[in-house]
């Protein structure tokens, strides 16, 4: 395993959230943001994140609300969709990301119909289901399954 492959447990601060995310693989490496859904964190994705690093940077989130991102008392957030996609554009910001590909479950999928995602449809790829195929080799048991991918 090489020093990309091991998860890197970080912070960012942005839009008043302390951002809490799981970062692997190469910096030059093009980037694959992986939005976790209702009710876990970037945990969920703690098996798959290794196996993507090894061809892409990993950036796998908390979402405001969820595992370890914090949310200050003082910054009176309201959980919206909106809000969530606000905080997450924020978040790319300050990791100067802005090309990328994501991954999204339930939640993630209702961030994809948001403000982030229509401001930004030009340069990313949306799964909004099943694996990306760079991970069919990863599962073996999924082949026969044809995930629904949107190149926009």
């Amino acid at each position: 395993m090489s020093d990309f492959e091991v998860v890197q447990f970080q912070k960012a601060q942005a839009d008043g959230v302390d951002v809490f995310y799981r970062a692997a693989g190469d910096p030059s490496f093009p980037v694959i943001l992986l939005l976790h859904g209702f009710p876990a964190s970037s945990f969920q994705f703690r098996n798959l994140i290794p196996l993507l690093a090894k061809k892409y940077r990993v950036i796998a989130p908390d979402l405001p609300g969820f595992g370890f991102t914090v949310v200050p008392d003082g910054r009176k957030y309201e959980y919206t969709f909106d809000n969530l996609a606000k905080t997450i554009q924020a978040f790319l910001d300050v990791l100067k990301i802005s090309r990328f590909a994501v991954y999204v479950f339930d939640y993630g999928v209702s961030n994809k119909q948001s403000s982030l995602f229509d401001s930004i449809h030009q340069r990313i790829t949306v799964g909004t289901d099943g694996f990306p195929s760079c991970c069919f080799k990863a599962f073996p048991d999924n082949s026969h399954y044809k995930p629904k991918w949107k190149c926009v």
